[in-house]
């Protein structure tokens, strides 16, 4: 199963599976394929990513690096010594080399968000 397999609950597998667009989750039911129309638009959104012009997606990156920047400027100010310390340390366990893939995403998905804490 892949609760089992990635660690994580019902319910945060249920949101990423329901986010994909291809399942459709039915409370107490399961998990069924979606509808012809869902199906479609998740086509559709993907191809539509998949072609992208490379200056939009290089004019997305820079975007995003910019927000990035300033979402984080602000907790970095305020941050404590212990702060930095829980980060670098949930930093360390998620780039452990003796762990596998699925590990290191348990790592970083793990800790109740500790690490997007730190940084918020």
């Amino acid at each position: 199963m892949l609760i089992s397999q990635l660690g994580v609950s019902r319910s945060v597998l249920r949101e990423a599976v329901g986010r994909l667009g291809v399942l459709e989750v039915k409370h107490g039911r399961g998990m069924f394929v979606a509808s012809r129309a869902a199906l479609v638009s998740s086509a559709q959104s993907t191809r539509s990513a998949l072609t992208i012009a490379t200056q939009n997606l290089k004019k997305f990156v820079e975007f995003r690096s910019v927000i990035e920047v300033h979402a984080a400027g602000r907790p970095a100010e305020i941050a404590t010594d212990a702060d930095f310390d829980e980060l670098q340390r949930l930093c360390d366990e998620i780039d452990r080399e003796d762990q596998d893939y699925v590990a290191s995403i348990r790592a970083d998905l793990g800790g109740n968000g500790q690490h997007h804490a730190a940084t918020a």
